[in-house]
């Protein structure tokens, strides 16, 4: 009988015990540079035309994808695309899901019904553990209550 022989990839065990230590943390986030991003921890964010860019709900380029949990800095931030995250700026009520918002700032609203807030987009994000603790949503965006115009 032959002998399997698995081929080691150079990096494959660094970045599966990456993974695990994420999955093991409750969230898959990822850390993205891309100079001048100006994100802050809270912000939903969406990719546009290459580029990270803040979320928007009036357009379906723009709706989002990920919430900014730390900008390292000017050209560096860590983002969670599913699972728990923090951020001590947030007053969120327990239980409630949010959707990005139509500011285009990357800002959230509470989710009241299927008619408020009335956007072009409802784009759930997150639901809110704590006032400052979340679930990232891994849900997929549908048409709001408003018309979109075509």
């Amino acid at each position: 009988m032959s002998q399997l022989k698995i081929k080691q990839i150079e990096g494959l065990q660094t970045k599966l015990d990456s993974l695990d230590s994420q999955l093991a943390s409750g969230s898959l986030k990822s850390s993205y540079q891309q100079a001048a991003h100006g994100f802050a921890a809270g912000n939903v964010i969406a990719l546009f035309n290459g580029s990270w860019v803040l979320a928007d709900s009036k357009t379906a380029d723009k709706l989002g994808r990920l919430v900014v949990e730390e900008a390292t800095d000017a050209s560096n931030f860590i983002a969670v695309q599913i699972g728990n995250i923090e951020v001590s700026t947030w007053n969120l009520t327990p239980g409630t899901f949010y959707v990005v918002d139509e500011s285009d700032s990357g800002s959230i609203a509470a989710f009241v019904n299927p008619s408020e807030p009335a956007y072009a987009y409802s784009n759930p994000i997150i639901q809110a553990i704590s006032a400052t603790k979340a679930q990232v949503l891994p849900w997929r965006p549908s048409l709001g209550p408003t018309q979109v115009a075509q």
